[in-house]
């Protein structure tokens, strides 16, 4: 469960409606809904209103059968939770590599598909906890369904935030191109023009399933952030090309 949270304006919707978006356009998104607080038991009282609305989001590290060993990627890197940004020397360009040599071809194009979705939503703060490997067997890592994911290039004091960790050598994501997931690949033993593929591929799945009801509810629910995400599909460097 996630609280609202008083600095930023509908947070709480702008993750909802974010993983809807996702959900909609084939990304591995556990449930998720929006209630009032009064329905949700063991909040501590003076934490928030009984109507205001909070986040929730199904738990994929538990199953009938007990826990299933998750770990983020600050644990992989046996870092602090302090060194979660670029002090750890970590860049989504490791972070391929990683991917690529322990969940296969299928977790890097899973990975990219992600970062992709990262710089459309304007998710400019997907430090190494916001990334992680599951292992629903006990042993083969896989990368762990989308969790924590928002816009929040949508707020003014945020909208020019570089990226938490560089893709290559680059933190704006506005300037992130086509040549710089090539570049990714390279580094990462994979095949450049497969990934760049995923990237468009990956735009268009957002565009298609950016109409119809989800646009709707999301002009009606949180005006700001409809129109953001609009913009930024006919906008950012890597939707133009789409």
């Amino acid at each position: 469960m996630k609280l609202p949270d008083r600095s930023l304006r509908e947070l709480i919707l702008n993750e909802y409606l974010t993983m809807r978006w996702l959900q909609a356009s084939g990304f591995d998104v556990p449930p998720v809904q929006v209630v009032p607080a009064r329905a949700v038991g063991g909040i501590p009282a003076g934490l928030v209103e009984p109507s205001e609305l909070v986040y929730l989001i199904e738990r994929f590290d538990r199953t009938p059968k007990g826990r299933v060993h998750f770990e983020d990627f600050a644990q992989v890197a046996d870092v602090g939770p302090m060194f979660k940004y670029s002090e750890s020397g970590a860049t989504y360009d490791s972070l391929a590599i990683v991917v690529r040599e322990l969940t296969g071809v299928a977790g890097y194009a899973d990975y990219i598909r992600r970062l992709t979705a990262m710089l459309v939503v304007g998710n400019t703060d997907a430090h190494l906890k916001n990334w992680a490997l599951v292992y629903y067997d006990g042993h083969t890592p896989s990368l762990a369904p989308i969790y924590d994911f928002h816009s929040l290039t949508v707020y003014s004091q945020y909208r020019y935030s570089p990226l938490a960790l560089s893709l290559n050598n680059e933190r704006v994501p506005s300037s992130v191109g086509l040549d710089d997931f090539r570049r990714m690949a390279e580094r990462s033993a994979s095949d450049p023009e497969q990934t760049v593929g995923w990237v468009t591929e990956t735009v268009e799945r957002l565009r298609e399933a950016w109409t119809g009801e989800l646009r709707n509810e999301a002009e009606d629910r949180f005006a700001a952030l409809a129109a953001h995400y609009t913009h930024r599909l006919k906008t950012m460097s890597i939707c133009d090309v789409a």
